[in-house]
């Protein structure tokens, strides 16, 4: 079930849980069944769910919809201030709080954690749940990324925990016609939480494909270039070698630009995400 703190961005489900609670979720998720899905959009998916339904009803059916994206507390903040009813004032009222909730969302690191209390990431995410695994004994399938980084990946969280289980890795393919493949590599497996890293929104697409003919998966959760980060191996999309940033840059909300200079391919991704986003939101927001 989804959680019941939890808002709409463009009709997307986000919900509003501080890391610890997130940690209780997965540990709930882990030990129960059936299948749950869990997501992590981002400015860039919130977008991309406008054009694709499944991507949107996957998200919005998920049993936990983390917001990974520092855009997503901005935009939570900036669609709870009133705007006026006068046509023209409203259009000025609108632009004016864009430009000074950006300002204070990049200068003030509380602005708008009432409302989202903190981005949480599928890099921050894989390791917590390893760790509820190998505490609960529940096994872990690594699906996706590039030729060996789900194996890279996997062996850099089993050092972390000993008992986690690996039931398996495959770096597989995502479209349809590698299904059958996927499927009986897992259902052989036999694994309770599988870890998808195809991107969004073919990992969206996977689960709603798939999930329903994996009968040992109780939990499935898609993290984009999540191992890439692990393993800190190249990106199977190309660019330098997928470094995470540091925690200071974090903290200054400038992740993107960090990622922008190692994985250059990605600037169009990014730009959506910095630029776009922020006037779909206003837009979206002056029709309501």
């Amino acid at each position: 079930m989804p959680s019941p703190k939890s808002i709409k961005i463009l009709s997307t489900r986000i919900d509003c849980l501080d890391f610890n609670q997130v940690h209780q979720k997965l540990t709930d998720l882990v030990n129960q069944s059936p299948a749950d899905i869990i997501v992590t959009p981002n400015p860039e998916i919130v977008l991309q769910a406008q054009s694709d339904s499944v991507l949107m009803s996957v998200i919005n059916r998920s049993s936990l919809s983390i917001p990974d994206g520092t855009g997503l507390i901005w935009a939570a903040k900036y669609n709870s201030l009133p705007l006026t009813n006068l046509p023209i004032v409203k259009n000025l009222q609108a632009a004016f709080q864009l430009v000074w909730t950006l300002l204070a969302h990049l200068f003030i690191p509380s602005f708008g954690r009432d409302i989202v209390q903190e981005r949480i990431t599928g890099t921050d995410i894989i390791p917590e749940l390893a760790k509820i695994c190998a505490d609960n004994q529940r096994s872990i399938f690594f699906l996706g990324a590039g030729p060996g980084v789900a194996q890279e990946a996997a062996a850099r969280l089993q050092a972390i925990n000993p008992q986690l289980i690996v039931a398996g890795t495959h770096a597989g393919h995502w479209p349809e016609e590698f299904d059958e493949e996927n499927r009986r590599i897992i259902n052989q497996a036999q694994p309770e939480c599988l870890i998808l890293a195809f991107g969004a929104p073919r990992e969206q697409w996977w689960i709603d494909r798939n999930l329903p003919h994996l009968p040992s998966v109780n939990l499935v959760i898609g993290i984009g270039g999540g191992l890439d980060f692990i393993a800190e191996t190249v990106s199977v999309l190309g660019g330098k070698q997928a470094v995470r940033a540091p925690q200071w840059i974090r903290q200054l909300k400038l992740e993107w630009l960090h990622r922008l200079f190692y994985q250059p391919d990605r600037w169009r991704r990014i730009f959506n995400a910095v630029v776009i986003f922020p006037l779909k939101i206003m837009l979206a927001k002056l029709k309501q």
